[in-house]
């Protein structure tokens, strides 16, 4: 487990966002040698609010945010959806949210704690929910959009997790991978190039599979 203290955590990360204002969350967590939760921990009750760990209680409130951005990601590929979360099924140890735009297939063993993230971006506030595995890999992230209902991700984001352990403890891990027994199912077949071991825990539909991705020139954004 990492030894780093939260303020020293935090002023590294300042020290490094400074030299690289562009660099998203999870490289910089690569940098640091921390995982991305953990650095998200420095930043609670500063536009970060841990959530309780029920992820099933918090996902089955995720439809009243009406149209959203659905984002998964590992090393090789950003697989971005928009739309609505749909027809949930989230009993038994996969969950299922089934429609035309969003289609996940979630893992529950892989998904551990949750934050509602307010963060500035090129475009004003960004708001979202941002769900996270043991070890402190992001496994699924959820950004609202222009037409998404912001009440309804206040009521979210006051289910605030009123007390245990430390959300960075006992996530240190080798940041930018993935557990090794995750799996994805692209819905084609056969994986897609760059999707195989695409957070087994979060599959979402391929079609806004993006490979490679682009350089990023703008604000520090997303994971």
């Amino acid at each position: 487990m990492s030894t780093t203290t939260t303020p020293d955590l935090k002023s590294r990360l300042a020290a490094l966002k400074a030299a690289q204002p562009h660099t998203y969350l999870r490289n910089a967590a690569a940098e640091l040698g921390v995982s991305e939760v953990e650095l998200l921990a420095t930043r609670l009750g500063e536009g970060v609010t841990r959530l309780h760990d029920d992820p099933k209680a918090i996902l089955a409130d995720v439809p009243t945010l009406g149209r959203v951005m659905a984002l998964t990601r590992n090393n090789d590929v950003v697989h971005e959806r928009k739309g609505t979360y749909a027809n949930p099924t989230l009993d038994g140890h996969v969950g299922l949210f089934v429609g035309a735009d969003i289609d996940l297939r979630i893992f529950w063993s892989h998904w551990a704690s949750a934050f509602a993230v307010e963060e500035e971006g090129r475009d004003g506030l960004r708001r979202s929910l941002q769900f996270f595995s043991p070890t402190g890999v992001a496994v699924h992230k959820i950004y609202l959009g222009e037409d998404s209902d912001k009440a309804a991700y206040q009521a979210l984001g006051g289910q605030a997790h009123g007390s245990g352990p430390d959300p960075a403890e006992g996530h240190a891990h080798r940041p930018g991978t993935t557990p090794r027994n995750a799996r994805c199912r692209c819905g084609c077949g056969r994986p897609a190039r760059g999707l195989a071991g695409l957070a087994g825990h979060a599959r979402l539909l391929p079609a806004a599979a993006r490979l490679p991705r682009k350089p990023h020139t703008g604000p520090a954004l997303g994971p």
